[in-house]
């Protein structure tokens, strides 16, 4: 569980949670964008769209972060309540972002 471990695990803990979301992110994109484009624009294109997906998703996850820690105390119900808030804010902020990051890239 992340809150029992110690500081510096936490932190790599979420960095790889950005990691498997970004190769994810990468690997879904480039692959549709290589049937439609040469290598060097699907290329491009899949790593905007990889930057912009990690700068929504993590900043939703920031930003739950600092509402979660500025309202609620230490204790388990923090993560628990702040796991679903992140997860419905991630959810909503990442699917119309995306949507926008995506037609912004196809005017590219």
């Amino acid at each position: 569980m992340p809150w029992e471990l110690p500081p510096p695990w936490d932190k790599v803990l979420f960095a790889g949670l950005l990691l498997v979301f970004g190769a994810a992110i990468f690997w879904f994109s480039f692959s549709g964008y290589h049937r439609r484009y040469f290598f060097d624009k699907a290329l491009l294109l899949a790593l905007l769209r990889t930057l912009g997906g990690l700068v929504l998703y993590g900043g939703s996850l920031a930003l739950a972060l600092w509402l979660i820690s500025s309202l609620l105390p230490f204790g388990w119900l923090r993560y628990l309540v702040g796991g679903g808030i992140w997860w419905l804010l991630s959810e909503t902020v990442v699917a119309g972002g995306m949507k926008l990051l995506d037609r912004i890239l196809e005017i590219i």
